[in-house]
């Protein structure tokens, strides 16, 4: 199934008229394959074809139903649409579905904290910790939930995650160390309005580190991306990635060559060389004056 992984490249470097093709060329070769059509609908949100994008994520969800690679991808791409009811029930089936999908859980924190209704927030805060709980040093998280507890007002959480961020900054540029002594001021001294600001600029410092940016791929998915895409199949099995068997009927021959020219000169340098009425390549030698065609004329 080449053009399965076709299309993921076409994806990965934004060809998205071309990533279309390809998953509808292997749509038409496994029609019950249901990452196929997951990630066709990715490609085709990327064209600006919200219909068929909507076809294919249906059709992805009627293969496999139970599937938390495909309800958390429907997540993303309702809240990619402004959909934010609709994210946060598929994130939260994504979670119940998979008790170590640690993306889903993470998404779902963030769109009912971007929501706002204050019911919410308690629960976005559930979902944060439970992340944080499997990945306590995750600079991602650990910003998100300084930011957090700063807009809560929750100065014990805040000065927690502050002593966690501190014991990372051993390696953190200049700037980074500047707003992180910033927090811990406004922190200490309870200006949380302040803090909350602070963490914000903290994070778009870190931001640009490789640290930071390990951390953020752990849990979320890349900005640059509408939605991550199924990277393997969900029914039919994957191909194998290991190595092909050697073979083993391979033989090297050391032969030796005439003399370039009239002589006894040896040659100095072998070429090989396509060309030719037919294409087949040739061997030529040299001893740096002259060139002949060894085995020919």
């Amino acid at each position: 199934m080449r053009v399965f992984y076709r299309g993921l490249a076409s994806l990965e470097v934004g060809l998205l008229s071309d990533a279309r093709d390809q998953f509808v060329r292997a749509s038409e070769l496994a029609p019950r394959e249901p990452a196929i059509h997951a990630n066709l609908a990715v490609a085709r949100v990327g064209v600006g074809d919200d219909e068929g994008a909507t076809t294919a994520l249906e059709t992805a969800y009627a293969l496999a139903p139970d599937s938390a690679a495909v309800a958390f991808l429907q997540g993303q791409l309702a809240s990619f649409s402004g959909r934010s009811v609709e994210a946060v029930a598929q994130y939260r089936r994504a979670a119940a579905l998979d008790a170590d999908h640690e993306q889903a859980r993470f998404a779902l924190a963030q769109e009912l904290e971007r929501g706002g209704a204050e019911p919410d927030l308690p629960e976005a805060r559930r979902w944060l910790e439970e992340v944080l709980a499997r990945r306590p040093d995750n600079l991602a998280v650990l910003l998100e939930r300084a930011r957090w507890a700063a807009r809560m007002e929750d100065g014990d959480v805040l000065d927690d995650t502050i002593e966690r961020l501190t014991r990372r900054s051993a390696a953190w540029p200049e700037l980074a160390m500047e707003q992180l002594q910033g927090l811990s001021e406004a922190a200490a001294g309870g200006d949380l309005g302040r803090a909350a600001t602070m963490a914000q600029l903290l994070r778009n410092v870190l931001v640009r580190t490789p640290a930071f940016r390990e951390d953020l791929a752990v849990v979320s998915v890349s900005a640059e991306q509408i939605a991550a895409p199924l990277m393997r199949f969900l029914a039919m099995p994957s191909p194998p990635s290991t190595a092909a068997a050697p073979d083993r009927t391979l033989a090297y021959v050391a032969e030796r060559i005439q003399p370039v020219a009239q002589g006894t000169v040896e040659a100095a340098a072998l070429a090989i060389v396509h060309g030719g009425e037919d294409g087949t390549p040739a061997i030529v030698a040299t001893d740096g004056e002259s060139v002949r065609r060894v085995g020919g004329t």
